[in-house]
């Protein structure tokens, strides 16, 4: 493995109509007009998102980023400023040995909570996400639905989560209905995932997680459906991560599968896949600080189960979790 380490964020919405026909929302904070609260890809039954959210020169950042297909088809872009500034990142070093810096500008800064999420227009919507949903990241997957698609491409885009202790976060029983539609995520130029935690007090803190299986599936809808998720690391590419420590516990990458599932003998269930290609540099730090006795980890994956009175495992089930550094 050549040059990959692993060291296991009163007011209208505005919608602008991206190439496709469905839902591009910025929504501006209510106390200033200047800070987006949150920008929104949102693509129900029929629709499609084609587009490039570019904050390359943009020097206030996100407050968060949502993208939901809700059924639809999701094909967006975040792109960022890749200059460094001279704050150090404490305890982390790059592959030559230098200090890692914290980014000139960040592209998402989670801070505040983004009130609801929904596709603003007039009369019935077609998507809403409450605002009492807890555990949202600095980027959230939203689906609410196995059937839909996202490609979401993070170019040169610095992301730090300090309202938040996701910077980047799927659960697929986040709101009713629920559900995770087939996802690419792919990093390309130089990314940063930034887990402050200042603001939240969960007893985790994470860079990236996904819930998967939270309901049997099929069930929910009631059709033999598994979602595929896919992260992908670019070639040359280069993709830090920073977690402060929760007092339990706290990864770089997670992903849980089968949870809080109960298995019963002969029903067959369709369970959810990710798969991992890094094939440009990986670092990742977890900065423990007083918290000696929490449990960190650079990648994780758990396929754990609970079974109905000893019955073991369900007929016709997989699970599948590839890591690949190339």
């Amino acid at each position: 493995m050549k040059n990959e380490k692993l060291l296991f964020p009163f007011f209208v919405p505005f919608l602008a109509q991206a190439a496709g026909n469905g839902d591009i929302v910025i929504k501006n904070n209510p106390k200033n007009d200047k800070i987006n609260q949150y920008v929104a890809a949102i693509a129900t039954a029929g629709q499609e998102n084609h587009h490039t959210f570019d904050y390359s020169t943009s020097t206030t950042p996100i407050n968060a980023f949502i993208v939901a297909a809700n059924g639809g088809k999701n094909d967006v872009t975040m792109k960022g400023d890749a200059t460094v500034g001279d704050v150090v990142v404490p305890n982390m070093k790059n592959f030559d040995g230098t200090d890692v810096l914290e980014p000139k500008n960040w592209t998402i800064e989670k801070k505040t909570g983004t009130g609801p999420i929904n596709n603003g227009k007039t009369g019935k919507l077609k998507y809403t996400l409450p605002s009492n949903k807890t555990d949202t990241g600095a980027v959230t997957l939203g689906d609410k639905s196995w059937t839909g698609e996202n490609k979401i491409t993070f170019e040169n885009t610095s992301i730090k989560g300090v309202n938040s202790d996701k910077v980047i976060f799927a659960n697929q029983s986040m709101d009713t209905p629920n559900g995770m539609s087939d996802t690419t995520i792919t990093f390309k130029g130089n990314n940063f995932l930034y887990e402050d935690g200042g603001k939240s007090h969960d007893n985790e803190k994470d860079a990236l997680h996904f819930y998967k299986n939270t309901y049997l599936i099929p069930g929910r809808p009631t059709a033999n459906i598994n979602s595929h998720t896919k992260i992908v690391s670019e070639a040359g590419s280069t993709l830090n991560m920073y977690v402060k420590s929760g007092p339990v516990k706290s990864r770089g990458i997670g992903v849980t599968q089968y949870k809080e599932s109960v298995f019963y003998a002969g029903k067959k269930y369709y369970i959810n896949q990710t798969e991992m290609e890094f094939h440009g540099a990986v670092n990742i730090k977890i900065e423990r600080g007083n918290q000696n006795r929490s449990e960190h980890y650079g990648v994780f994956g758990s396929n754990t189960t609970r079974k109905k009175d000893g019955i073991g495992e369900p007929e016709g089930s997989y699970n599948k979790i590839n890591f690949i550094v190339m």
